[in-house]
């Protein structure tokens, strides 16, 4: 993953979450920062969309998700 984004704090959530809430919280920013509906600045709602679903891409796979888990749990040993 290689990642120094903190992708639960993109998402606002604790990693303990369930999948399905989860994939709950992800669908409501996306619809929420999505550019077509967002009342702000566009371009600042496409960056956002788009570290949301860089998020979510690993986040929403258990596979990648433990695998960004396990890296950031060794990251945060090293500190």
């Amino acid at each position: 993953m290689a990642s120094n984004e903190d992708y639960y704090a993109v998402l606002g959530v604790l990693p303990s979450i369930e999948q399905a809430a989860l994939t709950a919280v992800y669908r409501a920013l996306v619809k929420k920062y999505h550019p077509d509906v967002y009342a702000g600045d566009k371009a600042e709602a496409d960056r956002i969309t788009k570290e949301i679903n860089a998020a979510y891409e690993v986040l929403g796979d258990s596979t990648k998700r433990a695998e960004y888990d396990r890296e950031r749990k060794a990251s945060a040993n090293e500190s």
